[in-house]
């Protein structure tokens, strides 16, 4: 038989200055990622966090084990909630908090009953990175920020749809597909149909079709780097829709140097 552990949980008041109290007991954590902090305290400035009783939790002589990204981020966003606390763990336990499988995006998605959450969840975050014109290197959307974003952005479900029945050898990943659908359908639907379809089979194109152009820089940007940047890849699909809606002909796409542009081609 075990011996009871000795343990103690309270609820207690988090503010910002017992957030930074408690961060001078963090000797012995993880490196702290800037990304995560980023977006913790963006979804307690958005009103997105939801204290769901996971536990600060600090050893018997009050080293903090677990709890760091959670206390910057309240302390970057200026948040104060309730929270629960947890004294007394085995600092020798640190190995094993967090050792389970957290849910990622497309389980929340698929939890939440939608039915192409695997190709969603990228999707979302493709989207929205264009529709923000965020910085390349930014990271991806909480989880809670990104079930609001497809909410927001409902037609990223027809497309998710649309892009599932076609078949073929693409040259983008289904996710970006189903983001630049999206995106063009607002636009023009029919015309987002059909670029997105020659663009994943390769049929019905001709040689001087901006679509043509478009699969073969992608494939070659593919050789050449092995996996090429997202907003590279959908710059050039972007390039490709836009010469088609301006009824040019070009020869070849601009090609995106290894230091292109942070921000993406608008959609015309």
């Amino acid at each position: 038989m075990t011996r009871k552990p000795n343990w103690t949980s309270e609820q207690v008041y988090l503010t910002v200055a017992l957030a930074r109290e408690w961060l001078e007991t963090n000797v012995r954590n993880r490196k702290l990622s800037t990304d995560k902090v980023r977006r913790y305290a963006k979804d307690m400035v958005e009103g997105l966090w939801q204290e769901n009783g996971e536990n600060f939790i600090f050893s018997g002589t009050g080293i903090l084990l677990d709890g760091q990204h959670r206390l910057e981020a309240a302390i970057l966003s200026n948040h104060e909630m309730w929270i629960t606390v947890t004294r007394g763990v085995d600092p020798n336990a640190f190995h094993t908090i967090d050792s389970g499988e957290a849910r990622r995006p497309k389980d929340v998605l698929s939890i939440n009953g939608e039915e192409y959450s695997d190709v969603l969840a990228p999707a979302i975050n493709h989207h929205e990175r264009y529709s923000s014109q965020r910085k390349r290197g930014g990271g991806s959307l909480s989880k809670p920020a990104a079930l609001r974003y497809l909410e927001e952005n409902p037609q990223l479900r027809d497309s998710a749809v649309y892009v599932s029945g076609v078949t073929g050898v693409s040259p983008l990943s289904p996710s970006m597909s189903v983001a630049l659908h999206a995106i063009f359908s607002t636009l023009d639907p029919k015309a987002a149909d059909a670029f997105i379809n020659k663009l994943i089979t390769g049929c019905e194109i001709g040689s001087g079709d901006p679509v043509h152009l478009c699969r073969d820089e992608l494939l070659s940007l593919r050789m050449q780097r092995g996996s090429a940047d997202p907003r590279d890849q959908m710059n050039y699909a972007l390039r490709a829709w836009n010469a088609i809606r301006m009824g040019d002909r070009p020869r070849k796409l601009r090609r995106l140097s290894q230091k292109s542009e942070d921000a993406y081609i608008k959609a015309a």
